[in-house]
């Protein structure tokens, strides 16, 4: 009789550190590495597809459409975030079948950027179910639109001590953090009825001066050149990472790049 197979030990929760803070892989995970494959780029597209669908969807029940602008940047930003989605979908499968979590930095940047716009892409639909009138407004809709944020700021910070072995990519990853903390509250204090008092002051109170789209791009372009150096600093040190990292960073960068060419043309069409 052959000996029954094993299941594969599994990475009981992505998110567990130790005391000291520290995540230390044990020899029970499984570590190997998903080789790019033409399902992968399968996936891509169907989740490039699904997002442009989504987007496409909701303008059209909405009575005012958006700019030529809005709209180009969606368009162009929709490869790039099915991306994101793609890989927050794959380490989720992982995860799920005892493989290894996100273990490399471009990897958790994937995951804490796929979480955004999974749920971004849930807040559109909820948006479309309520233009269409099958379903009325629930009362905390209006902090619908921070829960991405939240939820990419907890992954960068868990990600930050899943790292601390890794100096430069863990103090990269507290940026990232601070910085999407930033944007977290610059969108969180508006909607908040203690902001809207008249005469209130806060420490704070002037991120709510800053126009939308200047503070949106300013914020993805120093995390895109955060991003881009720690690559370098990994690069010129023949550092050797799986494609998967490589994936995430680049994403990472690119984000940034197209968030200056479109201060630069929003700049330039006035």
């Amino acid at each position: 009789m052959q000996d029954p197979v094993e299941p594969i030990p599994r990475e009981s929760n992505p998110f567990r550190v130790d005391e000291a803070g520290s995540s230390k892989p044990t020899e029970a995970v499984n570590v190997r590495q998903p080789r790019l494959s033409i399902i992968h780029l399968f996936a891509w597209t169907a989740a490039s597809a699904v997002y442009l669908a989504v987007l496409r969807l909701m303008f059209s029940l909405r009575p005012h459409q958006p700019t030529t602008f809005v709209m180009a940047s969606m368009v162009v930003m929709a490869p790039l975030q099915a991306v994101f989605l793609t890989g927050f979908l794959l380490f989720g499968y992982r995860w799920s079948r005892g493989w290894a979590f996100a273990r490399e930095p471009g990897e958790w940047i994937l995951v804490a950027n796929g979480a955004n716009v999974a749920l971004t892409l849930v807040n559109y639909l909820h948006s479309v179910v309520t233009l269409a009138g099958w379903m009325g407004r629930l009362p905390l809709d209006r902090f619908a639109a921070v829960i991405p944020v939240t939820a990419q700021v907890v992954l960068y910070a868990v990600a930050s001590k899943r790292l601390d072995s890794r100096p430069l990519w863990n103090r990269v990853f507290r940026v990232l953090c601070a910085i999407e903390a930033l944007k977290l509250i610059w969108d969180l204090m508006p909607r908040l009825p203690f902001f809207s008092l008249p005469g209130r002051r806060s420490v704070l109170h002037f991120l709510t001066l800053v126009p939308p789209p200047a503070f949106l791009y300013a914020s993805e372009v120093i995390v895109g050149l955060v991003i881009g150096y720690a690559a370098v600093v990994d690069i010129r040190s023949s550092q050797r990472r799986p494609w998967t990292h490589w994936v995430g960073v680049i994403a990472g960068v690119a984000k940034g790049l197209l968030m200056i060419a479109g201060l630069v043309w929003a700049l330039y069409r006035k």
